[in-house]
């Protein structure tokens, strides 16, 4: 963010950029906005989780995007398509700029999937050989762990995934949870396969350093982790990233971080949103790409030698997730007052049955029953 805040402040040294504090997730990015509307101490802008637009759009804590989007003159030059402005909308309408996009992906260690008697050029295309691979890992020994689905750390977003990728929803157009489906069921299922299989039930950093350190071989994480485990594992065996199996009707839910604009005043607007258009603009996009290895929100970078084209024909791994932005659907978002509760309920939810206490079956109707009591309240 330094460095982008340089090159604009260099085109731009009319505004100066301070940044505060980084939150330590999404999560608590937003309990610091509703702390901050309190205060009467909210930045003009802030970069955060696109699980959380909903909430604090109803609110009325971020601006509306649309009147500045209609006050430029050849917006659809810009790069922002609407299905990648949809993924930061509310009603239909967007709120915010999204940035660094993320999709729940799959790594393999393929000097372990060798060694399991797997094939790294014919990967399970399915849950049910995941796990039989994942078995397979396992049995090799010596401290070898077979998979790493990382649920508890990332705001239900690998729930999410599994079922949307299956066709399902979180919430029906009728209002009401919709979880409890046969998809929900199979995600909870997939879940309580991995615990069966042998998962061992750890931070998101320890899985990542066990990846990294050649002691993981199947790890289920964001895509934007796909540089860091590249460098951290140090070219000892190699990796490649795959998108979830996904069924013909499937979507594919799009995390990560977007930009928001909260400045009142009409200056501080102009000036803001004049930042988010270079911060996810060609320049903001390539700089982020490069070091941290999310996907672009901005279509102009993908294809165009002067920003991202050599970048994706040498790194494979990264083009493979740009293949899937089309795609992309909404991270789902909880509203009402208890929208950060209701994450926390469903991944304790998920807790119990990865760890084998509860199943599946007793685990998806109370889940659906806690969720919608939250949702009344």
């Amino acid at each position: 963010m330094k460095d982008i805040a340089d090159k604009f402040t260099a085109i731009r040294p009319d505004v100066h950029v301070e940044f505060l504090p980084a939150a330590t997730d999404y999560i608590d990015l937003a309990q610091k906005m509703l702390r901050a509307a309190i205060a009467s101490g909210m930045p003009d802008v802030t970069i955060g989780g696109m699980n959380t637009v909903d909430m604090l759009a109803e609110r009325k804590l971020i601006m509306p995007l649309k009147p500045l989007i209609a006050s430029e003159k050849d917006w659809e030059s810009l790069g922002y398509s609407p299905s990648i402005l949809s993924l930061g909308s509310v009603g239909g309408e967007p709120y915010c700029m999204p940035f660094t996009i993320a999709i729940k992906s799959i790594y393999y260690n393929l000097d372990l999937v060798k060694r399991a008697g797997g094939d790294p050029d014919n990967l399970p295309k399915s849950w049910d050989e995941v796990i039989a691979l994942q078995r397979r890992i396992q049995g090799l020994g010596n401290s070898v762990s077979g998979l790493y689905a990382d649920y508890y750390f990332d705001n239900n977003f690998t729930f999410q995934s599994l079922i949307q990728t299956q066709g399902g929803a979180m919430v029906a157009s009728n209002g009401h949870v919709a979880f409890g489906s046969k998809e929900g069921l199979q995600a909870l299922k997939w879940l309580r396969g991995f615990g069966e299989a042998g998962m061992i039930d750890m931070t998101a950093q320890q899985s990542y350093q066990a990846f990294a350190g050649g002691t993981i071989g199947i790890l289920v994480a964001s895509s934007s982790n796909i540089i860091r485990l590249q460098k951290e594992s140090g070219g000892r065996f190699p990796i490649k990233v795959v998108a979830f199996p996904r069924a013909s009707n499937g979507k594919v839910p799009g995390g990560g971080a977007s930009v928001m604009l909260h400045a009142q005043e009409s200056d501080k607007l102009k000036a803001a949103w004049d930042f988010a258009k270079f911060v996810t603009g060609p320049v903001g996009s390539t700089i982020m790409v490069h070091q941290d290895g999310y996907l672009p929100g901005n279509n102009l970078v993908i294809n165009d030698p002067r920003y991202l084209k050599s970048f994706y024909e040498q790194n494979p791994a990264q083009r493979a997730m740009v293949e899937q932005l089309p795609l992309l659907t909404k991270w789902h978002n909880w509203s009402g007052e208890n929208s950060l509760k209701i994450i926390d309920v469903i991944r304790d939810h998920m807790q119990q049955v990865v760890t084998l206490k509860k199943a599946p079956e007793e685990t998806i109707a109370k889940m659906v029953s806690d969720v919608e009591a939250l949702r009344k309240l």
